[in-house]
This record gives structure tokens, C-alpha cells and sequence, in this order.
């Protein structure tokens, strides 16, 4: 009868261990920090009241108004309330000419990124930083290399 307990008591603890590792393999197959990756085309876009990007007074144009501009020609720095300032665009939504493909997955249950596709409606503007596309190490403020990841929240 001892030796029933005891085996009881170690399929329980089993059983336990069992359940708590899966749910840990659950939980690092949710915490994945990006599980699929699209690219979009032929997004529209509006109002411009996302992230500061970058600005245009540094397009080289002489004389009146763009000499009141008031900007530093420097397209990488920010300045108060000049009328360059480009900001990322906040709301985004797809029409007929939207096209998307899959270019990354890191799901443990998908071999690769064949038949995904992504369909919507309208997404919101969540995530931006800038990045430097050419050398990760660099900073952002590099000509010709200066870039942005942007990441949205669809609406459902």
C-alpha cells in the first residue's frame, strides 16, 4: 500500500512537471517578439502626427521664402516649428492595390513563409524607430543610409 502511495505521489509530481513545461513552451512560443513579418505595398496613409522623421531644409533652394525657413541644413536634427518637419504617417488602410507578402516567420510549428498572407482594413501606427539600413552599429543620421522600422496595430 506504501509503495502504491508513493507511486501516486511521483505520477502526480510527473504530471506537474509535465504541465508546467508545457505551459512555460506555450508561453516562449507567445512571447516571440515578432512571429511574422510582412511586407506591404501600396498602403494609403494619413494624417502625419506619428514620430518626428526627419526635415527638408537641407534641399539646397536659395533665396525667398526658403531662406525664412529658418532651418539649419541639416535634414538629421530637429527644429521647433519649422514648417519642414516631416512627421510618420499615424493611420493606414489598404485598397485593391495593396499587395503583401511574408517575408519572415519565426514560428516552431511553420517550416517557412509559403501561403501567408495578410488581409486588412485599416492599422494604426504603434512602433517606429529609426535605424540605420546600410550597418546596424551606425547611428540613424547617415546619409543615404537613414531609415525607419514602422510597426502597426491592425483594427479588428
Amino acid at each position: 500500500m506504501k509503495q502504491e502511495v508513493m507511486t501516486a505521489k511521483l505520477s502526480y509530481l510527473r504530471l506537474i512537471a509535465l504541465v508546467s513545461m508545457l505551459l512555460l513552451s506555450f508561453s516562449s512560443v507567445v512571447a516571440q517578439a515578432v512571429p511574422i513579418t510582412f511586407h506591404l505595398e501600396n498602403v494609403l496613409s494619413t494624417s502625419t502626427t506619428g514620430p518626428w522623421m526627419f526635415e527638408n531644409d537641407d534641399i539646397g533652394l536659395q533665396g525667398f521664402p526658403f531662406d525664412k525657413l529658418g532651418g539649419d541644413d541639416n535634414c538629421y536634427t530637429f527644429t521647433p516649428g519649422l514648417i519642414t518637419e516631416n512627421y510618420a504617417y499615424r493611420y493606414f488602410r489598404s485598397d485593391e492595390l495593396t499587395t503583401s507578402s511574408c517575408i519572415a516567420e519565426n514560428l516552431w510549428f511553420v517550416e517557412n513563409t509559403n501561403g501567408f498572407r495578410i488581409e486588412f482594413d485599416e492599422f494604426e501606427l504603434t512602433g517606429f524607430h529609426k535605424i540605420n539600413t546600410e550597418n546596424a552599429g551606425m547611428g540613424w543620421n547617415v546619409g543615404g543610409s537613414a531609415g525607419d522600422i514602422q510597426i502597426g496595430r491592425a483594427h479588428v
